[in-house]
């Protein structure tokens, strides 16, 4: 059995509307699929959704898995208020910075050791 590609880390907590995720290696169509859950539960149990990942240890997706994403990303866009994104990669800075004036949400990035800044970012404004 191979180890998932999606592991939920602190400041994960669906009954305030966050999940965050730790992404490692290539991103699986099964952890994909279960992400998606996850962030159905935090709408309906918060009514928004707010997204860490950390993609330290992120290396790409399978195909299905991309698919499954944006699947996601149609069901839940209108509840999402912030995506924290937290790495090292010169593409992530680049692609944060992009879509964050398109977006109707925040998107942040921040360095890998910045992670306690992300959380501080993810978790500002809401009743803990």
């Amino acid at each position: 059995m191979t180890s998932p590609s999606i592991e939920y880390v602190f400041p994960s907590n669906v009954n305030l509307g966050i999940v965050a995720m730790k992404l490692r290696g290539k991103l699986a169509t099964d952890d994909a699929s279960r992400s998606i859950v996850r962030m159905q539960e935090a709408i309906s149990r918060a009514g928004r959704l707010r997204l860490y990942f950390d993609i330290a240890d992120y290396s790409g997706f399978e195909l299905r898995a991309l698919w499954e994403q944006l699947k996601a990303a149609a069901s839940t866009f209108t509840a999402l208020e912030r995506v924290a994104v937290l790495g090292d990669q010169r593409w992530a800075q680049l692609w944060s910075r992009f879509m964050d004036p398109i977006t109707p949400f925040e998107i942040r990035h921040f360095a890998s050791e910045a992670s306690d800044e992300a959380t501080r970012w993810i978790n500002e404004g809401l009743d803990a």
